[in-house]
């Protein structure tokens, strides 16, 4: 009788990095996809540990501020000033 493991399959990173490509590979108007291989539900189905998952939230989020200006990259000292002007907790 043959070995059946009932271990759920762990994703090594050369497949992780094989998804992360086709991700970078899917265009801007395509976002029914890029939804899809989002790394939150890359965590939710554990192809990635929840570190892994933390850091690319941050990225993302530090990601979205430096392009909060409009499409433009904002400076630091645009930054700043906006930073000045947000009430203070």
């Amino acid at each position: 009788m043959p070995f059946v493991s009932l271990k759920w399959p762990t994703a090594s990173k050369r497949d992780i990095g094989m998804i992360e490509h086709i991700l970078s590979k899917i265009a801007e108007e395509d976002h029914f996809f890029k939804t899809m291989l989002d790394f939150s539900n890359m965590f939710k189905e554990g192809l990635i540990s929840e570190l892994e998952y933390a850091r690319r939230k941050k990225e993302k989020e530090e990601e979205a501020r430096t392009n909060m200006a409009g499409g433009r990259a904002m400076t630091d000292a645009t930054r700043r000033q906006l930073e000045s002007r947000a009430p203070q907790q």
